[in-house]
């Protein structure tokens, strides 16, 4: 099959999977929110009911998908968001899980916040909860981060789970496992990562995850079609927006 071939196929794919997702039961938004802490300006909230991208061109919403490009949106006060791209049900799963799958910040004097919250959701019957989360990447300045649960379902808030960093090394990873107890549904969970940059020239990139642990012989890896969906997903956003990596 030559490549254009592939791209037709592929992107008939995903107009087929968001024509079923936006015809899914409705549910509270996924949501992404990100704030230079050093401006007066009040930070940015993007949800998975957002166009992808300004309109006339933006895409029709993905649930389960939040994006913010500042090459399409502009700025976060002093700082160049390349992409910041979170995923979460139906997206990814089961196992329940939010993911920052593409965290890449440059420039910037301060320090920038940046965090995603969703909720309902349902795998939790009310015993002791195993969470597990893990991060890694690259950065010039300082990064720290939290992971939240919260069995009243709250939005941004909870307790935390596991905390990472601060880490100041050019490359870092770590992961952590915990059970907590107890926890029902609905329940949420919650990202907050804490960019700081000293430089204009800094650069920060990184994968950020949080999951809740299958019981006894449950698949501990989302299952494979939930990656072809999410996959699909980011190749439309790769269409909606003008997408950069840091070099």
């Amino acid at each position: 099959m030559t490549r254009s071939a592939l791209k037709l196929t592929a992107l008939s794919g995903l107009l087929a999977i968001a024509l079923v997702l936006v015809a899914s039961p409705s549910q509270a938004a996924f949501k992404l929110f990100i704030d230079d802490l050093g401006d007066a300006s009040p930070g940015i909230t993007i949800t998975d009911e957002d166009l992808v991208g300004p309109p006339p061109d933006g895409a029709p919403f993905v649930p389960g998908l939040v994006s913010y490009d500042s090459a399409v949106s502009g700025p976060v006060g002093s700082f160049v968001v390349v992409v910041s791209t979170a995923i979460s049900k139906p997206l990814i799963g089961p196992p329940d899980s939010i993911d920052f799958i593409n965290l890449a910040v440059s420039g910037g004097t301060g320090t920038l916040f940046v965090s995603t919250t969703d909720t309902d959701y349902a795998s939790l019957t009310g015993g002791a909860a195993d969470f597990a989360g893990s991060i890694s990447g690259t950065t010039t300045g300082m990064v720290s981060a939290t992971a939240l649960a919260d069995d009243g379902n709250g939005e941004f808030t909870g307790a935390t789970i596991g905390t990472f960093g601060p880490f100041v090394t050019p490359s870092f990873s770590d992961a952590f496992a915990t059970t907590e107890s107890p926890y029902a549904s609905p329940f949420s969970m919650t990202l907050e990562a804490t960019i700081v940059h000293d430089d204009p020239g800094d650069t920060t990139s990184f994968d950020f995850l949080l999951a809740v642990e299958p019981g006894a012989g449950e698949n501990p890896i989302p299952e494979p079609s939930t990656w072809v969906l999410g996959s699909m997903a980011l190749l439309g956003l790769g269409l909606a927006v003008r997408r950069r990596l840091l070099s």
